[in-house]
């Protein structure tokens, strides 16, 4: 149920229509939840050693877009895609696990609001994801289980906003989560709104995963945000494999394109996934195909589940020299760390 603010504003319900919203939904209610579904998709039995050896965590289950499920090839346990969604006896750990690498409770100004680096905050407004990766490096944030939508954006956010109005050195609102894009159209248009209500906010930049699973989230819904608003939008692609890229999300990014934002990708190297210099050329080609800027490729963060597909950096360091030598300058993304308490992103 929408915000009754929401409910009764005309321009809104124009802008938003329901069964725009829908589609995507539905979509997003087809995901595979099970390795028997996983399987039954490609008309496999599930085996039994892959029973015992795919345990998710209960906090962390399956969750993996029909799209991507499509995409995997379960006759091969190295499968990229299947490797990033689906634990496997195939990895196994290379190095101790951090508790907690990047020190973000120390970060928080409120539970959904982390302040890191001079003159942005990262803004966590959803918990919700399109898919859980293995290696993700939040599955034990302690997030709050609730919804905006019936309090609405000012209320169940007024710390947030009140936070990010106080303090006039934030120019740039960074949208993470979770994933902004699990947020209905009218939640984040609320969230726009407020943004675009306080005097130095002078960009947005929305870090996602959603669109290599659901790329029908770019509804006209999402189109207008971008459309209407005066601020200057960045969107970051979390895109790991080439085979995440195809023809037709490639037209949904266009339209990202032509409504007025910019768009960047980075990467984490993961072993036996992208850390090998074809596969990673490969994704650079295919990123700049798609009118993307291939901007970081970040060195994983040792959290338990993330361990195993931990690459040396001195192998990043080559490939990242290796992909110099094969593409343009503009393809080539700053191989970067996350150090707890570094004033930015550390280059490697």
């Amino acid at each position: 149920m929408q915000p009754s603010h929401i409910e009764q504003s005309s321009h809104i319900k124009d802008s938003f229509p329901s069964t725009k919203t829908q589609s995507w939904r539905m979509m997003q209610k087809k995901s595979i939840t099970s390795f028997t579904a996983l399987y039954a998709l490609h008309n496999k039995t599930v085996p039994k050693n892959i029973l015992e050896s795919t345990r998710t965590p209960a906090h962390f289950p399956l969750l993996l877009p029909l799209r991507l499920a499509k995409k995997i090839n379960l006759d091969d346990p190295l499968d990229p895609l299947l490797l990033q969604f689906v634990p496997s006896n195939s990895l196994t750990n290379q190095i101790e696990p951090v508790k907690d690498p990047l020190a973000e409770m120390s970060a928080q100004i409120t539970p959904r609001l982390l302040k890191k680096y001079s003159g942005r905050t990262l803004f966590l407004p959803t918990s919700a994801c399109a898919m859980h990766c293995r290696y993700c490096f939040r599955q034990e944030y302690p997030y709050e289980k609730s919804s905006p939508s019936k309090l609405g954006v000012q209320l169940f956010y007024q710390d947030e906003l009140a936070a990010i109005k106080k303090d006039s050195s934030i120019q740039e609102v960074i949208l993470s989560g979770g994933d902004p894009l699990s947020l209905s159209n009218a939640i984040l248009h609320d969230i726009i709104q407020e943004l675009e209500s306080i005097p130095h906010i002078r960009r947005v930049r929305w870090h996602t995963r959603f669109l290599i699973g659901i790329p029908e989230r770019v509804d006209e819904g999402l189109l207008k945000i971008f459309t209407r608003s005066h601020l200057t939008h960045y969107m970051v692609l979390h895109i790991n494999h080439p085979r995440e890229i195809d023809v037709d999300f490639s037209s949904y990014l266009k339209k990202l394109r032509f409504s007025g934002v910019t768009l960047l990708a980075q990467a984490v190297l993961l072993h036996q996934v992208n850390d090998h210099i074809d596969t990673l050329h490969e994704l650079s080609e295919s990123l700049s195909n798609a009118g993307v800027l291939f901007y970081y490729l970040h060195q994983i963060d040792p959290i338990e589940a993330a361990c195993p597909f931990w690459v040396p950096p001195q192998k990043g360091k080559d490939l990242i020299n290796a992909l110099r030598e094969r593409t343009s300058g503009y393809g080539v993304p700053t191989y970067v760390s996350e150090i707890a308490y570094e004033k930015s992103k550390t280059p490697l």
